[in-house]
C-alpha cells in the first residue's frame, strides 16, 4: 500500500509539472517574438517615374517604382509587400478604360503573388537593402486607349510576413498620348480630288438622285466623334444664291446638308484604320436656274 501511495504521488507530481509547463513555454515564446518584432523597424520612401507610353514598342512597358530606406535593413526585414486590390494585377484606370500591369524586377521577372494577412500581395525578399528598384509592368504591348491613367499600391516592409513600418499608399501613373489622323482616299474614284484635308466632290451634271460615294479613314487611339456641317445649308448658284438641296448619308444615317449630324464612335480597336461611309445626294433639281453650285460640307473628327 505505502508503495502503491508514493507511485500515485510521484504521478499526480509528474502531471502537475507537465501540466504547468506547456502555458509557461508558450509565455515565453511570445515574449520572444513581442521583442523580435518591436526591435524590428523599417521606414522607407517611395518615388514613381510616370510612363508616357509610346507606341510599336518591342518589350514590355513599365513604369519604375524606387523604394529607398531610411538606412539599411537590419536581417529582420525579409520582404517587402506591394498590397494590390485586384486579384491578379495593378490595374491602371482612365475615365473611360483600363490596362493591367504586374511588379517586375530589372530583369523583367514578375514577383510571385501571396496571400499575406488575408490580402494579396507581391512578395520581393531582401536582405540588408538600402534601396530597391521595381517595376509596375504592363502585361501586353497592345494598343491602348489614349489617356491618363492611374493606378495605386499599398507597399510595406515586414519580417516573415509580419508588417514592421508603415504601410504607405503610392500612386502609380501612365499617359498615353492622343494620336489623330484622318484621310480621304481619292484614288479610282475620279469625283475625288485633293489632299491634306482639302478635298473636292465633282457632281457633274447634276439631276436628282445624283450621288457621289466615298470613305473617311480615321486612324486614332481615341475614342471619338465625327460631325458633318454644311457651311450654305445646299448647294448654292454661284451668281444668285438659289440653293438645291441635297442629303449627305454617313455610317447608314441620312440627314439634310442644312441640319448637320454627329455620330459618336467607341474605338474597340485603337491604332487600326476605320474607314466611315460617306455620300452626297442630290436633291430636286427641278427649275432651278442653270450655272454652277458650290458647298463646303465640312467635316470634324475630334478625340474624346
Amino acid at each position: 500500500m505505502l508503495v502503491r501511495h508514493v507511485l500515485n504521488t510521484v504521478l499526480a507530481m509528474l502531471l502537475v509539472i507537465v501540466l504547468t509547463a506547456l502555458p509557461l513555454t508558450k509565455v515565453l515564446a511570445q515574449s520572444y517574438w513581442d521583442w523580435w518584432y518591436s526591435d524590428c523597424e523599417a521606414d522607407f520612401t517611395t518615388t514613381v517615374r510616370p510612363l508616357t507610353w509610346q507606341a510599336n514598342q518591342n518589350n514590355l512597358q513599365r513604369i519604375r517604382i524606387d523604394i529607398r530606406f531610411t538606412q539599411r535593413t537590419d536581417s529582420c526585414v525579409t520582404e517587402v509587400l506591394l498590397f494590390t486590390d485586384n486579384y491578379y494585377y495593378l490595374s491602371l484606370n482612365s475615365d473611360t478604360d483600363s490596362v493591367n500591369s504586374e511588379i517586375a524586377d530589372r530583369r523583367r521577372d514578375v514577383y510571385p503573388l501571396y496571400y499575406v494577412g488575408g490580402r494579396i500581395a507581391w512578395v520581393v525578399p531582401i536582405y540588408r537593402v538600402r534601396s530597391l528598384r521595381l517595376y509596375a509592368q504592363l502585361t501586353s504591348n497592345e494598343p491602348i486607349i489614349a489617356g491618363d491613367y492611374r493606378g495605386h499600391l499599398n507597399i510595406a516592409a515586414s519580417s516573415y510576413g509580419s508588417i514592421v513600418s508603415d504601410e504607405k499608399v503610392v500612386n502609380v501613373d501612365m499617359e498615353v498620348p492622343s494620336i489623330l489622323s484622318v484621310s480621304v482616299q481619292t484614288s479610282g474614284n475620279p469625283a475625288l480630288s485633293g489632299g491634306s484635308g482639302y478635298y473636292y466632290v465633282e457632281l457633274g451634271d447634276m439631276y436628282e438622285g445624283k450621288r457621289v460615294d466615298w470613305d473617311l479613314d480615321v486612324y486614332t487611339n481615341t475614342h471619338y466623334d465625327v460631325t458633318v456641317n454644311s457651311e450654305y445649308g445646299g448647294l448654292r448658284h454661284k451668281s444668285d444664291g438659289t440653293l438645291i438641296d441635297y442629303d449627305i448619308l454617313m455610317d447608314g444615317q441620312r440627314f439634310s446638308a442644312s441640319n448637320g449630324y454627329t455620330k459618336r464612335y467607341i474605338n474597340y480597336s485603337p491604332l487600326t484604320t476605320s474607314s466611315i461611309p460617306l455620300a452626297v445626294e442630290v436633291g430636286a433639281t427641278d427649275f432651278k436656274p442653270a450655272g454652277e453650285y458650290v458647298d463646303y460640307m465640312v467635316v470634324t473628327v475630334s478625340a474624346r
